[in-house]
């Protein structure tokens, strides 16, 4: 079993979101979309990182 870093998504807009989740490799990280992120950017983006295979949760 491998430990995951857990990355923080804390970002205003989609686009800077999303150049870091570009950069991220899946297999040795997990995400974490916090309420005011998933609010802003809503299940467009969450469709966005299943599209990529990232794990992550929506705390």
């Amino acid at each position: 079993m491998t430990n995951k870093v857990i990355v923080a998504l804390d970002y205003e807009t989609e686009a800077e979101a999303l150049t870091l989740v570009d950069q991220i490799d899946p297999s040795l990280c997990r995400l974490k979309v916090g309420k005011e992120m998933f609010t802003t950017l809503g299940t467009n983006f969450v469709k966005q990182l299943h599209q990529r295979d990232l794990m992550f949760s929506l705390i």
